[in-house]
């Protein structure tokens, strides 16, 4: 009996063998992943996309996103609204105005047979007008801080009230008319059947590269003016050129993502998915806005090749690491140092540095 168990027990596999597997499995990986590390680090093509992904992930830019996303369907209808009043108070390009809206999505069925604010009424104009400006000067507002953040302009220099408000207000005048003109010509480009406006294919593919280059002029002057940081407008335009692309090609493909979310839907289960169809759309748009903006500070800053498995593993990391920590100054006389203790165990880190760790293998 006592034969058997000790056969049985020698054939169960022990806690050390259990763990030294496992440690090999670790070792394997870890190898693995220094392999694949090197490689994009010595191979601009692969380490600079994981460096701009890197900063994204690091400034938490998805959430800014989702902001920009929100203020700006918030704003959305109230100065198509305002427009449409406006226009039909001078009475000069109201019809075709709501023909070009007519290739937004969710704007086909809801502004076509729109009458403005109270056909013209001026108290209601004005309201109209108090109402989109606010909204509308929101997205921008969040749109600097968003830029701020990604560039690491300190708390300290950071504009204050005033000077947001302006800069807002100056871009949602230039910028806003640029989309809407950009809109058009991405309407005529798609047939032209929204506008009836009918043009050969050569004469549509020039329109379209036209509109795209009016997309990264608008880009230029975005990234450039809606921040504090001094930028020429030749180190913001290779995230103009990013953006003004694949922001020409979401306002082609607006209407059918918007459209295939409410597919299938009827009543108001349709208008619901049509409004988080919306949603989702003007969120793309904001991440490709800021992937943008990331793509000018990792080229500007040089904050490429990045480390995936020891960070700070290269110079790009230590700058970028130093460039959050400075980023957190809120008085002129604060100053912000900061240290790298690589190679040392936890044991022989200076007091208050490592602690997170030591606690988590406790």
């Amino acid at each position: 009996m006592t034969g058997q168990q000790d056969q049985d027990s020698s054939d169960r596999p022990t806690a050390s063998s259990a763990k030294g597997t496992l440690g090999a499995a670790r070792s394997k990986a870890k190898q693995t992943a220094n392999k694949l590390d090197a490689t994009q680090q010595n191979h601009s093509p692969l380490g600079f996309p994981v460096a701009v992904y890197r900063k994204y992930s690091e400034d938490q830019a998805g959430n800014l996103a989702n902001l920009i996303a929100y203020w700006a369907f918030f704003s959305l209808f109230p100065l198509l609204l305002v427009a449409i009043t406006i226009l039909e108070l001078v009475g000069i390009g109201e019809g075709t105005f709501k023909h070009t809206l007519s290739s937004f999505p969710l704007i086909k069925d809801s502004i076509k047979n729109e009458r403005g604010l109270s056909g013209g009424n001026p108290v209601a104009l004005i309201i109209g007008v108090a109402v989109a400006l606010w909204a509308g000067l929101a997205v921008f507002k969040t749109v600097q801080t968003a830029f701020d953040s990604i560039w690491e302009v300190p708390m300290t220099d950071r504009p204050g009230f005033a000077d947001k408000l302006v800069r807002s207000l100056k871009a949602l005048v230039v910028l806003g008319i640029g989309f809407i003109v950009t809109l058009a010509l991405s309407g005529i480009a798609t047939g032209g059947g929204a506008i009836s406006v009918k043009l050969p294919v050569v004469l549509r593919l020039l329109v379209g590269l036209l509109a795209i280059g009016l997309d990264i002029v608008g880009f230029c002057l975005a990234y450039s003016f809606l921040t504090k940081r001094d930028l020429t407008y030749r180190q913001v335009l290779p995230g103009a050129v990013f953006a003004g692309v694949l922001f020409f090609l979401l306002q082609l493909a607006g209407t059918a993502l918007v459209s295939h979310g409410a597919h299938g839907h009827t009543g108001a289960t349709s208008a619901i998915a049509l409004v988080l169809g919306m949603l989702w759309w003007f969120s793309l748009q904001a991440q490709v806005t800021l992937y943008g903006a990331e793509i000018n500070v990792v080229v500007v800053e040089k904050l490429w090749p990045r480390g995936l498995v020891d960070a700070p593993d290269t110079n790009a990391d230590k700058r970028a690491y130093q460039a959050y920590a400075e980023e957190k100054t809120y008085r002129p006389h604060e100053s912000v140092d900061t240290t790298f203790h690589e190679g040392l165990p936890d044991d022989q880190r200076p007091a208050g540095t490592g602690d997170w760790r030591r606690d988590r293998q406790r």
